[in-house]
């Protein structure tokens, strides 16, 4: 889901738009407000496209909705935008809401870009854009952009939305290691395979760089979208579509040093768009509730305590904890050097070398 947040003056009310825009700073749709109960909502091309190649639809809001804020300086709207609909919220209340039909075109395409246009302005006028990058709540519905990393980390599980596309391609999904491609895998349930990319990865035909996998894709649903997820697994790499296994990949066919290769996973990036359109594609990170220094979860620690001097270098669903030596991928002030009483050194031994007061903490 697209936010967008703007806060104006309460008492003066600013006339705006919001320009909604996609790769190549190409029009998708506005959201325009010119008063406390009136609005439009653009769409380009869409419908009889007589209104700058494109269709706009006048609204009401009901009259003594829209209220200021506690301050009694300011209004605050939220947009809020998927490829289903558009909503216009206030205070939690729904001012307006439009759902999108077939006809609306560009309406249902993601935005990469904001532009504004006021009119009348003698207030102050802020606009935020709801940042989809790396502060969001874990498993809220993020809009992927085409081509734009977002971080990400092997003890991650990602789920995929695919809108709208059942008898087409639904992008690609790549693991990364910054700059560096450890793992591709394109969506292709229109020709009934899927798409891998890795250094040491044979199976299927060779292809346009890719190896061409056979996959059963179960039906979408009645919208057209499909729901995929992608773990790493334990043993090894795991992507199904909703109840259905599409494929599965031991580490022995993806690298030679697999907890190198899973440290190394910091970025996730998506390919939305081709000749043959672009895609509306959500995702969601759910992540293993496991200390990034100290490599065991609550349970672990609370069951052996600050005193555990053992070999235990796993977690519970088999990732390998980092070095205490190491400050990448995460960095902490847990060196050997601080903390050699605990048992710190060069290993990757779990460890607590903090001070236990009744309860475990863990390490944010």
């Amino acid at each position: 889901m697209e936010r967008f947040y703007v806060k104006q003056p309460c008492k003066n009310f600013v006339w705006f738009k919001l320009f909604l825009r996609r790769e190549g700073d190409k029009p998708n749709a506005h959201v325009e407000i010119f008063s406390k109960v009136k609005g439009n909502i653009y769409c380009n091309q869409a419908g009889a496209r007589d209104w700058y190649d494109g269709e706009k639809t006048d609204f009401t809001m009901a009259e003594g909705a829209m209220k200021c804020e506690s301050d009694g300086q300011s209004i605050i709207l939220l947009v809020e935008k998927t490829a289903d609909r558009v909503t216009i919220k206030n205070q939690g209340r729904v001012l307006y809401e439009q759902a999108f039909t077939d006809n609306d075109k560009n309406c249902r395409q993601a935005t990469t870009t904001v532009k504004t246009q006021v009119w009348n302005y003698d207030g102050s006028l802020g606009l935020s854009v709801y940042d989809n990058s790396n502060s969001i709540e874990e498993g809220a519905l993020i809009t992927a952009k085409h081509n734009v990393p977002s971080k990400f980390e092997s003890n991650c599980d990602l789920k995929v939305i695919v809108n709208d596309r059942a008898q087409m391609w639904n992008g690609d999904v790549t693991f990364l290691a910054e700059d560096k491609e450890m793992l591709l895998i394109g969506l292709h349930p229109e020709r009934r395979n899927l798409a891998v990319r890795n250094d040491l990865f044979k199976r299927g035909t060779l292809q346009w760089t890719y190896q061409w996998v056979t996959a059963s894709y179960p039906n979408a649903d009645d919208k057209g979208a499909r729901e995929y997820s992608l773990t790493f697994a334990p043993s090894g790499f795991l992507l199904k579509c909703g109840d259905s296994t599409l494929l599965t990949i031991p580490y022995e066919e993806l690298t030679d040093n697999k907890e190198q290769f899973l440290s190394d996973i910091n970025l996730v990036r998506f390919k939305l768009s081709t000749d043959t359109g672009a895609i509306f594609l959500q995702y969601a990170k759910t992540c293993e509730g496991v200390s990034k220094v100290g490599c065991w979860n609550r349970a672990d620690r609370d069951k052996k305590g600050s005193g555990y001097q053992g070999s235990q270098s796993t977690t519970r669903s088999g990732l390998t904890c980092q070095k205490w030596t190491q400050q990448s991928p995460h960095k902490h002030g847990y060196t050997p050097e601080k903390y050699a009483e605990k048992g710190l050194g060069d290993h990757n031994y779990c460890r607590v070398p903090w001070k236990r007061t009744g309860r475990s903490q863990l390490l944010s």
